[in-house]
C-alpha cells in the first residue's frame, strides 16, 4: 500500500467513528416515550392526549348496573316508598261527621233554664204563627202562647217533632198555672211514638167563662225533648198556634 492510500483509509475511519458517536449522543438525549405516545411523519414524538376518568373510576356504577333504584337512575333509599301516616286533620274530620254519643242534657239547659223560641198566638191566625227549632239530643225549650182575642175562643197549639228513622225521641209539654210560670214537676201532654214516626201533640184550654174573665189566659209552654234510644241524630221541632 502506498502512502497516499494509507492516509485516505485513516481519514475514512476517523469520519465514520465521529458520525457513529454523534448518532449515539442524539439517541441518549431523547426522553423515553410513553407507551401511548405516537410518532409523527418526520420522526418526532407527539404528545399523547390525556385520558379522562370514567364513571367506573369515580366509583359510580354505569346506568345499566345501577341496581334497584328509582326512575331517575339514583339508588332507591326507600323514602319514596314509605307509607304516609294519617294527619291529625283527617282524624278531626272523622270526628266531626260522627254523631255525638252523649244525648243527655247540657249543663246550661234545664227546665228552669229552657231555650226560649218566641211567641205564637193561641186564639188568632196571623199569617206567620209558627216557630221552628233544630237540634240534637235531649233539650228543654219554651214557647209563649198569647191571648190576642177577648172573646170566648179557646187557646190552641200544635207541636211536631221529626228526626231520623234510627233515632227515638219522645215529646212532653208542660204548662204553668199563670202566664209566666214554668211548670217542671208535671206535664200536661205527651207523645211516645216509636222511632221513625212524628211525635205530635195538640193542646188547648178554655176561658173560665164564655164572656171572658178580663185576665190574661196566655201561657208559657215548657217543651221537653228527651232521647229514648238509637243515635243522637238531629231533630226538628215545629210549634204552631191556632190554625
Amino acid at each position: 500500500m502506498t502512502l497516499r492510500a494509507a492516509l485516505l483509509a485513516t481519514l475514512w475511519l476517523m469520519t465514520g467513528c465521529a458520525q457513529a458517536g454523534e448518532s449515539r449522543q442524539s439517541s441518549g438525549d431523547m426522553p423515553p416515550q410513553d407507551a401511548g405516545s405516537a410518532q409523527t411523519a418526520d420522526g418526532t414524538a407527539a404528545l399523547a392526549e390525556p385520558r379522562l376518568p370514567s364513571v367506573t373510576d369515580a366509583g359510580v356504577a354505569p346506568a345499566g348496573d345501577a341496581g334497584p333504584g328509582n326512575e331517575d337512575g339514583l339508588p332507591d333509599t326507600g323514602e319514596n316508598n314509605a307509607e304516609i301516616p294519617p294527619t291529625a286533620g283527617d282524624e278531626d274530620n272523622d270526628a266531626e261527621t260522627a254523631l255525638p254519643i252523649d244525648c243527655s242534657l247540657p249543663a246550661d239547659n234545664r227546665c228552669e233554664m229552657p231555650t226560649a223560641l218566641g211567641e205564637i198566638s193561641g186564639d188568632e191566625t196571623p199569617e206567620m204563627n209558627w216557630l221552628e227549632h233544630a237540634d240534637s239530643g235531649a233539650r228543654w225549650l219554651s214557647v209563649r202562647v198569647r191571648e190576642d182575642h177577648s172573646g170566648d175562643r179557646k187557646l190552641r197549639f200544635f207541636a211536631d217533632l221529626d228526626s231520623s228513622p234510627e233515632a227515638d225521641y219522645d215529646l212532653r209539654v208542660h204548662m204553668g198555672d199563670s202566664p209566666d210560670a214554668l211548670q217542671c214537676e208535671r206535664y200536661n201532654w205527651e207523645s211516645l211514638k216509636p222511632a221513625g214516626q212524628t211525635e205530635h201533640i195538640e193542646g188547648e184550654w178554655d176561658y173560665e167563662n164564655v164572656f171572658g174573665n178580663g185576665d190574661d189566659d196566655g201561657r208559657t209552654l215548657t217543651i221537653e225533648v228527651f232521647h229514648v234510644a238509637g243515635p243522637c241524630a238531629p231533630w226538628t221541632l215545629r210549634v204552631e198556634g191556632r190554625r
